[in-house]
């Protein structure tokens, strides 16, 4: 017999039997997860708990320091203090926090206005760096309120830094370059972390020898761990992994003969134009003593934080403040190139020390005309007397006996169209053509008339200032493959260099000879430079190289202006014990005697009247 009490009683046994299996099987999850947390993953969550406690801070170390061959500090780092601000994620409080800042610290009103358009909208900041950097150049006073303000101010962190100084300003800067902070582009090719390349202490070399030596001038970073609360104020140091000081580098530079070349190229004393360069070496190792180019520009502005219009001014300045022109712009060599054109054609038997040429002011190749720069002609001269008048004709009669590759051999082995390293950014090979170059690049057979236009330094010849010093070095030793450098290494000053191959010292005492002539006999073409002691006299050789139109080869276009010609000189001192050689080029300063003679006498009568 049914009876409905019993099966109500029947019926809520089965559910509280239901119930409490479902109690028990959920306590048993849950103990079992809380076992899988606390013991089996405890070690992830100890690590994400420290990680909220623990922040881990870059230590970016002191950048090398760089002096001169004499000690002298080229660029060094000056301490500064800078003010970092990173904002909470809530704004009103970020907000909060940065008006008391700024009621501690005055900013410029635009300054002001932009650190509150990033506080608003986080996608107006750096995505990389954590910080808002508020001020660069924190003074003492300034410091002094950020310390005792510090409980109130959230975010807020006063960083020692390092900024670089360039105390020879201008003089040095195609030298030394400069340096700034990291930016998106910077990202790609950078080989550091992201944490390291966008702290607000860290600096990227961009030109000259911080670009070149930026690995070795950064040093090693360190990480500072330190405990901060749930704000992220800082509480205490908990472990520091030490850092290490970048590398310091001696160069070979001269510091006083740099400024005093710098000076004389930017008209101080000399009859620059507005755009030249030069080079000073030590024929006896190959050291450089003077690197200069102008115009130029002040590498400490980019440290103070350089302004949009003093930065457009650089970039739009059609003489280009910011190419080393010393290494990184190919000129026609105009009639520098004749001594290495007499040193072959005397190799080859095309001529001897004797053979005499007339110049009657022109010359034919077949129905094409080639001139010599004096119309009425020079009369007959040999090897040394053509050097003396810089005779194109002497040098087109002997190009109609030569090959290109026996002009360009000999040009070569006296280190034009060479790519010296010098650890130096941009630094470029120039041209010294031939005919596989010309076919290779134009499909085009070489003509001979081509052979007459490059003997006289014209036509596809490109070379820097630092090959033509370096030219004038080999000229100078005898012979010797004298090889550029610009950095000391172990405190090595004494180079020995081999003798170039296949060249006889008696040739080159001709065209050293010759070059004497140039500077030191009446009607040498940079007579008006001799340098008149005897002890100090230099010998040379001028250079007048035509500009022409845009070309294919060309390194830079070039603009024309009233004087389409550049202004060359090459040169070495003392003529009987050569010790120093130098290159001078003027842009568009018309002839090499008037431009470039004077001021390569003066900087080789100054760095030898300091030798005492």
């Amino acid at each position: 017999m049914f009876n409905p009490q019993q099966e109500k009683i029947r019926i809520f046994t089965r559910r509280s039997v239901v119930l409490t299996g479902a109690k028990y099987a959920m306590l048993a999850s849950l103990g079992l997860r809380l076992y899988y947390l606390q013991v089996k993953e405890s070690k992830k969550y100890r690590n994400l708990s420290e990680g909220n406690r623990i922040r881990l801070l870059p230590v970016i170390p002191r950048r090398g320091i760089i002096r001169d061959r004499n000690g002298k500090t080229i660029i060094e780092g000056l301490p500064r203090y800078q003010l970092i601000y990173t904002p909470p994620k809530d704004k009103e409080i970020a907000l909060e926090n940065f008006y008391r800042i700024s009621e501690l610290i005055k900013l410029p009103k635009n300054r002001h206005e932009e650190i509150i358009a990033q506080i608003k909208n986080p996608a107006l900041r750096n995505k990389k760096r954590s910080g808002i950097l508020i001020e660069n150049f924190l003074s003492w006073e300034n410091i002094a309120k950020m310390k005792l303000n510090s409980r109130e101010l959230s975010g807020v962190e006063v960083s020692y830094a390092e900024s670089r100084f360039y105390p020879y300003e201008n003089f040095t800067c195609h030298i030394t370059g400069y340096t700034s902070m990291a930016n998106e582009n910077d990202e790609k090719e950078a080989k550091i972390s992201k944490e390291l390349l966008f702290h607000p202490d860290f600096r990227l070399g961009r030109a000259g020898i911080e670009l070149s030596k930026q690995d070795e001038l950064m040093g090693k970073p360190g990480v500072k761990e330190i405990e901060v609360d749930a704000r992220g104020n800082y509480i205490k140091d908990l472990g520091y992994t030490s850092h290490k000081k970048g590398k310091d580098l001696k160069l070979t530079i001269d510091v006083d003969l740099q400024i005093r070349f710098q000076s004389l190229l930017k008209g101080k004393g000399g009859t620059a134009g507005e755009a030249a360069s030069g080079v000073l070496i030590d024929v006896d190792n190959g050291d450089i003593l003077a690197l200069a180019s102008v115009p130029d520009y002040d590498p400490n502005a980019f440290i103070r934080g350089i302004s949009t219009d003093e930065l457009n001014a650089l970039y739009k300045n059609p003489d280009k403040p910011f190419i080393n022109k010393a290494i990184s712009v190919g000129y026609p060599s105009g009639s520098t190139f004749k001594p290495f054109v007499a040193a072959a054609a005397l190799h080859y038997g095309i001529i001897t020390p004797n053979t005499r040429i007339y110049c009657g002011g022109q010359t034919y190749l077949g129905s094409r005309r080639f001139d010599c720069w004096k119309k009425e002609g020079h009369g007959s001269l040999n090897v040394q007397e053509a050097l003396q008048h810089s005779c194109n004709v002497f040098f087109y009669e002997i190009a109609k006996l030569m090959s290109i590759e026996q002009i360009s051999e000999f040009a070569t082995k006296f280190g034009l169209g060479e790519k010296f390293d010098i650890d130096l950014p941009q630094t470029i090979k120039g041209l010294i053509p031939t005919r596989m170059w010309k076919w290779a690049n134009y499909r085009e057979a070489w003509y001979q008339g081509e052979t007459l236009v490059t003997a006289i330094g014209q036509g596809y010849v490109q070379v820097t200032p630092l090959q033509l010093a370096v030219s004038a070095a080999r000229i100078a030793s005898g012979g010797r493959q004298v090889t550029p450098r610009l950095i000391i290494k172990d405190n090595q000053y004494e180079r020995n260099f081999p003798m170039i191959s296949g060249m006889d010292p008696q040739n080159l005492q001709v065209v050293m000879g010759g070059m004497a002539k140039v500077v030191n006999s009446y009607g040498g073409t940079a007579f008006a430079s001799r340098i008149e002691d005897p002890a100090m006299m230099m010998a040379g050789k001028t250079g007048t190289a035509q500009v022409k139109a845009k070309v294919k080869h060309a390194n830079r276009a070039l603009e024309k202006k009233d004087d389409n010609t550049h202004a060359l000189f090459i040169g070495y001192a003392p003529v009987y014990k050569p010790k120093y050689a130098v290159s001078v080029v003027v842009e568009f300063g018309g002839g090499g005697s008037k431009a470039a003679a004077p001021i390569a006498k003066q900087i080789l009568e100054y760095a030898q009247s300091r030798r005492g």
